[in-house]
This record gives C-alpha cells, sequence and structure tokens, in this order.
C-alpha cells in the first residue's frame, strides 16, 4: 500500500485503519479536525453518517468514516452507530 499526499490529510490514520480492515476488525475513522483532510484524501464527503471507505477486497466493507463536527458533539452529545 503507497499512501501520498500533502500534509494533513491523513496518510498514517487511513494506512493504519486499512491495515487493521484488511486483517478482519471493524473499523471506524472519526477526525474531528476542522481540515477535512481524511474526505478530501478519499476523495468523498464525509458527514456524521457512516461512509464505507474503500479497501482491498479482503477489508470490504469493514473501514468507514465520519465526520464529527465538534461544536454540534459538545452540545448534543456524540452517537455513531455501524449497521
Amino acid at each position: 500500500m503507497v499512501c501520498a499526499g500533502k500534509g494533513g490529510v491523513g496518510k498514517t490514520t487511513t494506512t493504519t485503519a486499512t491495515v487493521a480492515a484488511e486483517r478482519g476488525l471493524r473499523v471506524l475513522v472519526a477526525p474531528a479536525d476542522a481540515a477535512r483532510g481524511l474526505a478530501d484524501a478519499f476523495g468523498r464527503p464525509l458527514g456524521p453518517d457512516p461512509v464505507p471507505l474503500p479497501t482491498g477486497a479482503a477489508a470490504a466493507g469493514s473501514l468507514h468514516a465520519v465526520e464529527i463536527d465538534l461544536p454540534h458533539a459538545a452540545n448534543a452529545g456524540l452517537e455513531v452507530e455501524l449497521a
């Protein structure tokens, strides 16, 4: 696997999560920064609902991501459910 991109796009997080998913773990990546780097790295919008992320065939459906709106989460509580 090669993960390349500008600083702050989530290369380390993405690589670690993908490897864990390929080993059979269900992984939810939940960045809580305003940079939105992970969404940029995968080229798809993220929001409060889990979005499946592309992985190798061995991890199909095991890697998901959400984007946390910290001000909203702090006021309303944080709840995420994977199907």
